[in-house]
């Protein structure tokens, strides 16, 4: 290319603004480019350029390096500067020696007291109000001798922590240096170097040698206490130091708590098997849990008979053997762990804040502020067991199951078992949790562990998703016989619960008195994919198969779940995370961890407006009833009843704008409740008087109808909309429809129809949707600043305990308003707050029994039953049964065209 012509003018702006840093993006653009079109030339030439810039690197700091060495060098030489140098580095190397001599500032630990010492720190648990309602203290037993051991024992935790224990004086320098180096480079993570001396100077000094601490003084400094105790100690002494100060998890210390909880026998007893998981274990504790994690501990356990093989340490047969060996857990009783007013709840916590800081939890003397309502919680846990008791005497029809009573001295839990929980609907605050009948008799939390169907509490999500498809509340759809053939050839035909059928129903009434036969068909109406997609935004977890029989509940959930996936029909779109703790404080009151509200919008808010108030005819009029009259008429509340195939699972999950709780009543391995064991008869009563509970001193205030959902004048001869300005004849009623999927209305000849002319109809129309919509932006502009500067919609400050003006006017509320109700069908007690030791016994979790392929999930079986709370049992007086609900007429065949 020629030159360009002396009479063109020069471009002053051909480099731009940073040239250098212009060009090298060119390049590295070029050189994407080729490592696209041409790898093989790309790659030798990004390895060529990496070694010169590594090159240049290595010849900069050491001209560095030069440079300060050949300024000592020639200040040396110098006798002026000498007189100053050389007194400055004795002094420096004189400061760096005695640091290391005394562990720093504050001096080395003293490692004369390490066989004395013991886990410290109680971490206590405060409800919302501020009392301590739970201990989390470590369990501890007595000291064990090394010698009292088997060999495999201590060989089992050498080979797996520290293989060259027996070699190093308290740090493996080879290891330690490969390590950190592994650590230096960017995306690697070393296994660790830490040896067993090091750990155990970590665990006995935990203020000290804080394991959440990752810093250099920190690693330096547990060298130093390292090289200390091999000092003092010998071998054999560290290892059982070691040993007995450990960390299991479950807040156990020490290889003979560890021993007794696990396995339920003392550490000298334990087989080789048993000693393989166990010294799997301090690595994670909580990952490898065998009651949370079989199959992972398994590997675990695995992994630590072959290192003791391949190490020569056990017979490759004994390794073998044992590896075979099945895992039987104990029935632990924690005999020295202080009673909690609520085990379930506080059993819940405990494994959240092991999941999220570990062993620290047991160190510093945590404070755990939580969310427990300690009203509510004791109204939920006698109301419960209260209504469990009737069912078993007889007030809800012939019962034929086993009876608690009946197995006072049993390791069985056979018996009806039921569960609750409560929560705060805008922030997750779970204000009240029961897991079962009684802590001392099964630790397995049925509400957070348990998987069971849910019935017809799962219809909202079919109506949600029928409703978002153009559906609406007046829209008739008939009740009549339903056949479908399922895979593997079944033919599957859905009954009502009452065995009757209606005919021709509307959707909103299909829904009062949850219809079996309609709900099958408005999901496969709206689509068996998108009701799977509702709910699994809503919350659900749990896999649903692509089958018809999911319209009535056939799949498996967990309480917990279903309630967290009622959440957006109570916020009208939000679903809200459970949050079970506000905030973890040490010591000296600095907040260690801090749990945010989680909202998410996920449903429109008009459609989970219509639901909400579908569902409050649920309550109102339907098969809820018996909610409402527990309740009061009052307060606004909606909900479901839930009740699946046999009467093997009661249910009923309901809310209020404020509250949200569920209820749920059966065996652990499902069978027939009662002939009559409905959710309607049986939770629902419970639920209506925990919640009367939650919700005093909240203000009943009912939801409003968001933008995009607009009311219209039916007439109820036939369910047919009446177009606005026209007249029916007869009675109406007014009902709620989705501004774009308004059904097509009708005007009688001879009504009055709108003067308005199209212009003003036009503008009044526009003006509404504009209105609609600036409201919508508005709260979802605001949703998004909350969220960005770390608040969320409607979470109220943690203020800690509350004034005591606030405790006192809530008192003479108390005495005021007793909690009794008289309903029938139901029974109600005096609610008090009960004290219960917890004992860690989980029975096998119940499974599900409809025709299709439902998860069977259990637990280890290891239940203990004991003596329960009160010995006499509750009389009940049955009370005559109530009067049939009259539903709203509807006509029975189809409207006319």
């Amino acid at each position: 290319m020629s030159d360009p012509s002396p009479h063109e003018p020069e471009n002053i702006y051909r480099g731009g603004y940073f040239p250098a840093l212009r060009e090298r993006l060119r390049e590295v653009g070029r050189y994407v480019r080729q490592l696209v079109l041409d790898p093989g030339v790309a790659i030798p030439k990004a390895g060529k350029s990496l070694r010169a810039q590594l090159g240049r690197d290595a010849a900069f700091f050491g001209g560095i390096i030069r440079f300060f060495t050949r300024g000592i060098a020639n200040g040396v030489r110098n006798p002026r500067h000498r007189r100053w140098i050389i007194p400055l580095f004795a002094l420096a190397g004189f400061a760096v020696t005695m640091s290391w001599q005394r562990c720093g500032i504050r001096g080395c630990p003293d490692v004369g007291r390490l066989a004395t010492l013991q886990p410290g720190g109680n971490a206590l648990v405060y409800d919302a109000r501020g009392a301590v309602i739970a201990d989390l203290s470590p369990t501890r037993w007595q000291v064990v001798d090394l010698d009292r051991l088997p060999d495999y024992v201590g060989e089992a935790f050498v080979a797996v922590e520290d293989q060259n224990f027996y070699k190093h004086n308290g740090v493996h320098w080879p290891r330690f240096i490969a390590q950190t180096g592994r650590n230096l480079i960017p995306g690697q993570r070393g296994a660790g170097a830490s040896t067993i001396t090091m750990q155990a100077a970590r665990n006995v000094f935990p203020d000290r040698l804080p394991a959440s601490e990752r810093t250099v003084t920190r690693k330096l400094l547990e060298i130093r206490v390292a090289q200390e105790i091999e000092r003092h100690y010998g071998k054999k002494d560290i290892l059982q130091l070691y040993l007995n100060n450990i960390y299991f998890g479950e807040g156990v210390y020490g290889i003979q708590s560890a021993a007794r909880v696990y396995f339920g026998k003392n550490a000298a007893d334990l087989r080789l098997s048993e000693a393989a998981l166990l010294a799997g274990l301090p690595k994670a504790p909580t990952n490898y849990n065998p009651r949370r994690n079989m199959q992972r501990s398994v590997r675990r356990r695995n992994l630590v008979l072959s290192l003791m093989a391949a190490q020569g340490r056990i017979t490759a047969e004994d390794a073998a053997e044992s590896r075979d060996a099945p895992v039987r857990l104990a029935r632990w009783r924690p005999e020295e762990r202080r009673r909690s007013r609520a085990p379930y709840f506080t059993e819940a916590v405990r494994r959240q804040l092991e999941a999220q800081l570990g062993d620290a939890l047991y160190q510093g003397g945590m404070r755990i502020h939580t969310t427990l309502d300690p009203r509510v919680q004791a109204a939920a846990e006698q109301q419960l067991e209260a209504q469990i008791r009737a069912v078993e005497n007889g007030v809800f029809g012939a019962f034929r199951g086993p009876k608690r009573a009946q197995y006072r001295d049993s390791t069985e839990t056979p018996y009806l078992q039921g569960g609750a929980v409560f929560m705060d609907a805008q922030t997750g605050d779970v204000i009240a949790l029961v897991g079962g009948r009684s802590w001392d008799d099964s630790r397995f939390d049925r509400i957070t562990q348990g998987l069971r169907q849910p019935g017809s509490a799962f219809k909202p999500f079919v109506y949600a998703a029928a409703v978002a498809q153009g559906v609406s509340p007046v829209d008739t759809v008939r009740d009549d016989t339903v056949k479908r053939v399922l895979p593997g050839g079944e033919v599957w035909v859905p009954r009502n619960f009452d065995g009757r059928y209606r005919g021709r129903v509307t959707v909103r009434y299909s829904l009062r008195q949850s219809i079996n036969t309609i709900a099958v068909k408005l999901a496969e109406q709206a689509g068996l994919g998108e009701v799977e997609d509702v709910a699994h935004r809503a919350g659900i977890r749990a896999d649903i198969p692509a089958l018809p029989s999911v319209a009535i509940g056939a799949t498996a959930v967990r309480p917990m779940e279903l309630v967290t996936a009622y959440t957006p029909f109570a916020t009208l779109g939000y679903r809200v995370e459970p949050r079970f703790v506000t905030r973890v404080e040490d010591r000296d009151g600095n907040v260690v961890w801090r749990a945010r509200v989680r909202r998410r919008r996920v449903m429109d808010r008009g459609v989970a407006f219509l639901i909400t108030n579908m569902m409050r005819g649920v309550m109102d009029r339907g098969t809820g009833s018996a909610a409402r009259a527990a309740l009061g008429s009052g307060i606004p509340a909606a909900g479901k009843t839930g009740t699946t195939n046999g009467a093997t699972d009661a249910w009923f999950v309901g809310y209020t704008p404020q509250r949200l709780g569920a209820v749920w009543i059966g065996f652990d391995r499902p069978r027939t409740i009662t002939d009559e064991g409905s959710g309607g008869r049986v939770a629902a009563p419970v639920w209506g008087r925990i919640m009367r509970v939650a919700m005093r001193g909240q203000e009943a205030e009912a939801w409003k109808a968001p933008g995009g959902v607009v009311t219209r004048q039916v007439r109820a001869s036939d369910d047919r909309v009446v177009a606005p300005g026209c007249r029916a004849r007869g009675d109406t009623y007014t009902e709620y429809f989705l501004r774009r999927h308004v059904p097509a209305t009708v005007c009688p000849r001879g009504t009055r129809r709108d003067d308005r002319g199209w212009w003003e109809r036009t503008r009044d129309d526009l003006g509404t949707r504009a209105g609609e919509w600036a409201r919508e932006a508005w709260d979802d502009l605001r949703g998004r600043a909350r969220k960005a500067v770390g608040r969320e919609d409607r979470v109220d400050a943690d203020q800690g305990t509350r004034p005591a003006r606030e405790e006192r006017e809530e008192e003479a509320a108390d005495r005021a308003e007793p909690v009794t109700e008289v309903r029938t069908d139901t029974v109600a007690v005096e609610t008090e707050v009960v004290e219960t030791e917890p004992v860690e016994t989980p029975p096998d979790a119940p499974r599900d029994t409809l025709r299709i392929g439902a998860p069977r999930p259990s637990a280890p079986r290891d239940t203990l039953v004991i003596p329960a709370r009160d010995d006499d049992p509750v009389q009940v007086e049955p009370a005559s049964p109530p009067p049939p609900t009259q539903p709203l007429p509807v006509p029975v065949e189809p409207p006319p065209g």
